[in-house]
């Protein structure tokens, strides 16, 4: 019966080659599973254990151009309300979030800006960068909510 198949034995190789390459990535993965469920499960603990307190901070302004064809510049002020011990983190990283809204503005026209400002969209992406700076995930907030105090475009 195997007579029949007669196979090249380089094609026998490469396929063995690639189920040896599927079994190993797929052990790898699970792994990696397992290992980042175990760190959310820590983290879980540490954010459960300790009350964790509120507290605001004034990230500052931001001047950046948009992208119309026109010259257009959008100034914001931004601040940002966030819970835990995360004040000193947020000091250090503050010229980053600064760049990263720096750059969501120079992506948008000043209309798409102005529609998601009032909308309420602005202030949801600017959540979510800001966490991303952060170093949290979607999961684990520290920031809260961002409130845009001043918003003009010029």
């Amino acid at each position: 019966m195997l007579e029949s198949w007669k196979l090249p034995v380089s094609t026998i190789v490469i396929i063995s080659t690639m189920l040896f390459g599927v079994l190993v990535s797929y052990q790898a993965a699970r792994k990696g599973e397992i290992s980042l469920m175990k760190q959310v499960q820590a983290v879980e603990a540490i954010d459960n254990s300790v009350p964790l307190s509120e507290g605001r901070f004034l990230i500052g302004e931001v001047v950046a151009p948009t992208a119309d064809a026109e010259a257009h510049f959008v100034k914001i002020e931004v601040e940002l309300l966030y819970q835990g011990n995360i004040e000193s983190l947020i000091e250090k990283k503050q010229h980053e979030i600064k760049e990263k809204i720096s750059q969501m503005i120079t992506r948008q026209t000043s209309i798409r800006l102005k529609e998601d400002f009032a909308d309420g969209f602005l202030q949801a992406d600017l959540l979510k960068s800001v966490n991303v700076v952060l170093g949290r995930t979607e999961d684990i907030e520290r920031a809260k909510k961002v409130t845009v105090s001043t918003f003009l475009v010029q």
